[in-house]
């Protein structure tokens, strides 16, 4: 079972937003208070087991706040696909009261689109949130429509959450005396994660004489058997294979990605062991902490509260305790959503960079979704431009959209990262011949002409990409100190008329070096390309927006450039002539 699609209606300050899980790895950008965190809070509210640890419900709160007026609903739409096991499994649980329509939707399901969609409905009576799932599909009948809710509802993904802001490992762990007596977790919110957490090592630990107490769950409870104990000897021994399942569990991937070469993020040492500590109070309530037992110094063992560790061990502790002690957790990684906001934002660039391949190999069999400011977050070796959307508020509302989407003239700050990003990983060496450009786009077209194009196939050049024309001159300095000679390519248009200009201003004869694309009016990159080729671009890349299709068939379609280059219609590289002249002259002369 695996969701393939969320379509959020009416909550808080979004109408309606879609969002495909169709990349991966999607991370989401956008200004402070664009929706970001919002779009992946609404996410959240799908899973009704997520309710428990939120206080107060306040994650299903949809009420729009920059409204006056009741907003009257919220829906939380899956698209969810099974696989043809669970459609067998289903039909099997098909009530007989089915009716022909029913039995025909559901093989036409089964031989096309194979998925249901499923809402999460949140409504308010009487002042207090009410939710139910149903099954968006008014042709089937009510028995039809709960049995196919009851069989996914019990399936679902699980979904996980990370706010990195907020979300940190608890010092102790509490239980009050009620546990004790009933079993009940009386606490919501974070504290109740953590005690399911807890409890869940202990029933998993394997140790004799845990099993027999059951609560009012009718869950077994070996926590609540532990703590009854009174023969150390038995306790300490129980603690002891406990602290094999951790370390098994947690360190010896610790100690993997210090192998994997992911020295930034894995920052502290491997020798580590993991111990759980348990502690009683007069008044029947107790509490457990977690200690990191650092043998590093020669061999001498020494205790630390995780919170005493490294950035880098506490976000990996908080992660897979988080992942792998989950209650839903069946042994396996697989079709589960990662919710993840401002990961790593307390980690410096490298771990971040460290972090972002981490991210990527968790996400080859699940999807992730993240927020993030960052640049390093952003890179596009990494993941696929066209899987980045943009979140923004426009008179209160929250949209988003893809990456290829925006427009030139609405990118603003929101892409800031992304831009960030793109110019992080271009080349910077300004020794040899040099080309400096005005961005992004125009370095990717020329990287993927002169690597392919037989007649610059070869030539060594570097191309320097600026922040837009305006900041072209910026790279001027270095490029009249350090290479042996240059060129500098502009649109002609009113800004790169300015550069133009200001470069005339700095030195006259610097001008000999300058390269306006086109020759008369106003010519853009873009405006070289003919319409076959922008078509066939875009749709190679998936994106609607040709010049956001550049960087994403650089950087994401690299098996394509030759072909895409040598392809290229006679128009296009009619148009290029001009500029593949002096750069051909730049390389050889």
């Amino acid at each position: 079972m695996k969701i393939k699609k969320f379509t959020i209606l009416n909550y808080r300050a979004i109408e309606s937003v879609e969002i495909s899980l169709r990349h991966s790895l999607t991370p989401i950008v956008g200004v402070n208070e664009s929706g970001k965190t919002t779009i992946l809070q609404a996410i959240q509210a799908f899973d009704k087991g997520r309710d428990k640890y939120h206080k107060d419900n306040n994650h299903l709160e949809f009420q729009n706040r920059y409204s006056t007026s009741d907003t009257e609903g919220s829906q939380i739409i899956a698209k969810i696909s099974l696989s043809e096991e669970e459609f067998e499994e289903l039909e099997a649980t098909f009530p007989s009261t089915a009716t022909t329509t029913d039995r025909s939707l559901f093989s036409a399901c089964r031989l096309g689109e194979k998925s249901f969609d499923l809402a999460r409905i949140l409504c308010k009576v009487d002042n207090k949130i009410k939710k139910r799932y149903e099954v968006a599909h008014d042709a089937y009948s009510e028995p039809a429509k709960r049995t196919i809710r009851k069989y996914i509802v019990e399936r679902l993904p699980m979904i996980l959450y990370f706010d990195d802001f907020t979300d940190r490992v608890p010092e102790k762990v509490e239980f009050s005396k009620e546990f004790m007596e009933s079993g009940k977790l009386s606490s919501r919110g974070i504290h109740r994660e953590w005690q399911e957490l807890v409890r869940e090592i202990f029933s998993r630990a394997d140790a004799d004489g845990l099993d027999g107490i059951m609560n009012g769950e009718d869950r077994p409870t070996p926590l609540r058997n532990f703590l009854a104990i009174d023969d150390t000897d038995r306790r300490e021994a129980i603690l002891e294979d406990i602290s094999d399942m951790l370390n098994k569990e947690i360190i010896e991937d610790w100690k993997s990605l210090k192998k994997s070469g992911a020295s930034a993020l894995a920052d502290d040492t491997s020798d580590l062991q993991l111990r759980i500590r348990p502690e009683s109070y007069e008044d029947g309530s107790f509490d457990l902490s977690f200690r990191v037992i650092d043998k590093s110094s020669k061999g001498k063992k020494r205790p630390f509260a995780v919170t005493s560790r490294s950035k880098g061990f506490q976000w990996f502790f908080n992660y897979m305790t988080k992942l792998k002690f989950n209650p839903r957790y069946k042994g396996a990684i697989e079709n589960s959503i990662f919710l993840l906001d401002e990961p790593g934002s307390y980690l410096h660039s490298s771990a971040q960079s460290e972090l972002l391949r981490e991210l990527k190999n968790v996400s080859e069999k699940n999807s992730i979704l993240y927020c993030t400011h960052s640049q390093y977050l952003l890179n596009p070796n990494v993941i696929n431009l066209g899987s980045i959307k943009v979140a923004k508020r426009v008179e209160g509302k929250i949209h988003l959209q893809g990456y290829g989407d925006i427009g030139t003239n609405e990118e603003g700050a929101a892409l800031a990262p992304v831009y960030s990003a793109l110019n992080l990983n271009a080349s910077r060496d300004f020794v040899g011949k040099v080309i400096l450009v005005e961005g992004i786009s125009d370095y990717c077209v020329f990287q993927m002409l002169i690597k392919n194009l037989p007649s610059l196939k070869g030539t060594v050049l570097s191309i320097v990409p600026a922040s837009g024309a305006g900041t072209v001159d910026k790279l001027l300095g270095f490029a009249i100190g350090f290479a042996s000679d240059f060129l500098i390519l502009l649109d002609r248009d009113e800004a790169g008329d300015d550069q133009l200009q200001t470069i005339k201003e700095v030195d006259e004869n610097l001008c000999a070096k300058v390269v306006q694309y086109g020759t008369s009016g106003k010519f853009l990159l873009e405006d070289h390309f003919h319409s076959d080729d922008v078509e066939k671009i875009m749709k190679l890349t998936g994106l609607c927006n040709f010049k956001k299709a550049i960087p994403s068939l650089f950087w994401n379609h690299g098996d394509c450039h030759s072909d895409v280059v040598n392809g290229l219609h006679s128009e296009t590289l009619k148009n290029l002539e001009p500029t593949l002249s002096r750069i051909h002259c730049l390389a050889n002369f």
